[in-house]
């Protein structure tokens, strides 16, 4: 896919099919840093207005915290929570904490200062993993112009910390009669600025054509470009200002960021002509005999150098209140069928809030239960409790999360009372390959991360003993 059309995208499906379960041990609160330099320029420009997005239109309702929890086979266990904080009705800072076992410790934060109403600046912070203190990782400032009485973002500057801030590169952006035109992105030295990308933005016939360049021995050659059918310049934009950002930084769901995109074709520059890559389409299905939505089809599609071939599919289904009630993720994994690989299920309480999200993976055994994420907004009403992690219940091993894995996974495994527990992983010949525990414990429940850096793509067996009591799991190693 496009990389930036999709820098987003990824982002919200790596999240959701690692909820909270990152290498660090840390709950990733979808920070733009992590793709926001070569990423689409709208999601940049959307951010410098993001204030406004997180007060629902027509409620004194903002989203206060969002609570992950993990299925284990046997009941949800909460793995982690994001909190949002406000000042004069301005986000300023985001917490992500994850949870282990005994209780919240904090993972990463992000801080945003303003600036007359105006995001000024971002600061990224995550936890030291030995010393669990924040420590400064990325830096985002923002400059402004006035245009008519409206500030129009002209740039954005990012910093590392590296001891101390250090700049790492820079957006600027131009504009024609208050609508974006195009922009530079540059990379340093630590020096001098040097030019590394840059876009122009032109329309023809209600089109907006978004083209890209590389640098290249001080030549700018396209590469690719984004054509969007029926958007004059400013209507793209209208679009884009007005999308929820709270998708981005606040609800972790991959299909209800899909449903926010436009329709687009992505064509690449190849020996000096424009060929078809991508696109984006939508079918909209209403109800016989009036105008009410109850189905929507996102499609992803690729150009197979004859015909559109199909990719991916997002297909949305609305309830009687107009509301998604669920969605679900079809891949074309063997061609040309699509198959179901995820479903994600939405709850709304009677104020409009979208309160629980209910995600399912098939990893190969039909659609299970993954992921739930509990939102609590400023006038919500509350959610189902999740089942205590620490009760011991028996001899169990829960399946491991995430699975399919990359290269880290979790297992979390119960034992009813003290004594001698044994855990390894085998590969598909029998031969072990790890050990991960094997010592008394006393009871309660458990989880320990497996790494399978250096190993190669496959299936594994986790094995457990205790007692009397074995059990084996398969997990799937996927580089």
């Amino acid at each position: 896919m496009n990389k930036k059309m999709s820098a987003l995208l990824i982002l919200a499906l790596v999240m959701v099919l690692q909820p909270g379960v990152a290498q660090t041990n840390q709950i990733q609160t979808n920070h733009p840093m992590l793709s926001q330099q070569k990423g689409n320029i709208w999601s940049k420009l959307n951010r410098a207005y993001l204030q406004p997005k997180f007060q629902k239109a027509g409620q004194l309702s903002v989203l206060n915290e969002a609570e992950i929890y993990s299925w284990s086979g046997e009941g949800w266990f909460t793995n982690g929570k994001v909190n949002y904080q406000y000042q004069d009705g301005n986000l300023v800072q985001v917490i992500g904490s994850v949870f282990d076992g005994e209780g919240y410790t904090i993972g990463d934060r992000t801080t945003y200062s303003y600036l007359d109403g105006y995001l000024a600046q971002e600061i990224y912070e995550e936890a030291d993993m030995e010393t669990n203190e924040l420590q400064n990782v990325e830096r985002i400032g923002y400059g402004y112009t006035d245009f008519n009485g409206t500030k129009h973002l002209t740039g954005m500057l990012y910093s590392d910390w590296i001891n101390g801030w250090i700049v790492s590169g820079k957006d600027d952006f131009t504009y024609t009669d208050g609508i974006i035109s195009g922009g530079i992105y540059y990379t340093t030295d630590n020096f001098n600025f040097i030019e590394e990308e840059k876009f122009t933005v032109t329309s023809s016939n209600d089109t907006t054509v978004i083209t890209y360049f590389v640098k290249s021995e001080n030549e700018w050659l396209s590469t690719e470009r984004e054509i969007y059918a029926g958007f004059s310049p400013q209507q793209l934009f209208n679009y884009y200002m007005n999308l929820d950002h709270s998708l981005y930084d606040m609800i972790f769901s991959y299909p209800l960021i899909v449903l926010e995109l436009p329709d687009v074709l992505i064509q690449e520059h190849l020996d000096s002509t424009w060929e078809n890559t991508e696109r984006i389409s939508s079918n909209k299905f209403y109800e016989l005999g009036n105008d009410m939505l109850t189905k929507l089809h996102k499609n992803f599609e690729y150009w197979n150098e004859v015909e559109w071939a199909a990719e991916e599919r997002v297909e949305y289904y609305f309830n009687t209140d107009s509301r998604i009630d669920s969605a679900l993720v079809k891949f074309n994994f063997e061609p040309p069928a699509l198959q179901t690989y995820m479903k994600e299920s939405f709850l709304h309480d009677s104020f409009g809030n979208l309160v629980t999200i209910v995600t399912q993976v098939d990893s190969g055994e039909g659609l299970q239960e993954y992921m739930k994420t509990e939102l609590r907004w400023s006038n919500s009403e509350p959610t189902s409790n999740y089942e205590d992690p620490l009760a011991a219940k028996g001899f169990k091993l829960a399946p491991a999360y995430p699975n399919p894995f990359n290269p880290a996974t979790n297992i979390q495994y119960t034992i009813e009372q003290a004594g001698e527990v044994s855990i390894k992983v085998y590969d598909l010949l029998g031969r072990e390959v790890a050990e991960l525990i094997d010592g008394r414990q006393a009871a309660g429940s458990y989880t320990i991360k497996f790494n399978a850096e250096g190993l190669s793509s496959g299936i594994y067996y986790v094995r457990m003993s205790a007692g009397n009591f074995t059990a084996t799991r398969s997990i799937s190693l996927v580089k």
